[in-house]
C-alpha cells in the first residue's frame, strides 16, 4: 500500500509543478509579457540589469573627480580572500599638520572576488558600492585587476579630518568638596580647643590652691 501511495503523491507533485510551468508557457506563447530571459549578447547595448544585481565593486567619484576613500584599509581587512589592496602615501593634514594617509591606488582583483559585499559594509566613508557592470569576458586574466580610483582623482576635501574644537575654559571656583572638608575640620577642632581650655583652667586653679 505504501508503494502505491508514494506513486500517487509523486504524480500530484509532478502535476503541480507542470501546472505552474504550463500556465507560464501558454500565457507567454503569444503575449510574451512575462518574459524575463534576455537575448545576451545580442542586446548588449540596451541591456540593463536589476538594481539588486551585484556585478562588481566600484568607487564613486563626483563631477570634480573626487572620491571619498581616506585609505583606512578597512575594506582590505574585511575581504576574506585578498581581493582588495590599498596602496597609500602619507602627506601632512592641511588642518592639523599631522601626517595623514592619502590613497594612491585602490586595487581590485575581480577574478578573486566572491561578491560577498563585506568590503562595502566595512567601509566607514561609503566610498565603494556595487556596480552594474557584467561584461567581463577577456582572454587575459590581468585585465580583471582594476584600479577603482580614477586617474588624477583625489580625496574630497570635506572628508579630511579636522581638529576637534577645544572646550571653553571653565571659571576657577573653589571645589565644593574642599570647602566641605574645611568645615568638617573646623567642627572637629572646635571641641578639642574647648577641652584644652578647660584643662588650662583646672591647672591654674590647682596652682592657686
Amino acid at each position: 500500500m505504501n508503494y502505491f501511495k508514494e506513486i500517487i503523491h509523486g504524480t500530484k507533485t509532478l502535476l503541480t509543478g507542470m501546472n505552474v510551468t504550463g500556465v507560464y508557457f501558454f500565457r507567454n506563447l503569444f503575449t510574451r509579457k512575462d518574459i524575463i530571459t534576455q537575448q545576451y549578447p545580442d542586446n548588449i547595448d540596451t541591456l540593463k540589469m536589476f538594481d539588486r544585481f551585484k556585478g562588481e565593486v566600484i568607487m564613486s567619484h563626483n563631477e570634480l573627480n573626487q572620491h571619498k576613500c581616506d585609505a583606512c584599509t578597512m575594506c582590505e581587512i574585511a575581504c576574506p580572500n585578498g581581493s582588495i589592496e590599498i596602496v597609500f602615501d602619507k602627506q601632512p593634514n592641511p588642518h592639523t599638520g599631522k601626517p595623514m594617509k592619502v590613497l594612491t591606488h585602490h586595487i581590485y582583483h575581480l577574478e578573486m572576488c566572491t561578491m560577498c559585499g563585506l568590503c562595502i559594509e566595512a567601509c566607514p566613508q561609503d566610498a565603494i558600492e556595487w556596480g552594474q557592470g557584467f561584461h567581463h569576458t577577456t582572454g587575459n586574466r590581468g585585465d580583471l585587476t582594476k584600479a577603482l580610483n580614477k586617474s588624477g582623482s583625489e580625496l574630497d576635501p570635506s572628508r579630511i579630518k579636522k581638529p576637534k574644537p577645544k572646550p571653553a575654559a571653565k571659571p576657577k571656583t573653589a571645589a565644593p568638596k574642599a570647602e566641605a572638608k574645611k568645615e568638617v575640620l573646623k567642627k572637629e577642632e572646635a571641641p578639642k580647643a574647648e577641652v584644652k581650655a578647660d584643662d588650662v583652667e583646672q591647672k591654674t586653679e590647682k596652682t592657686e590652691k
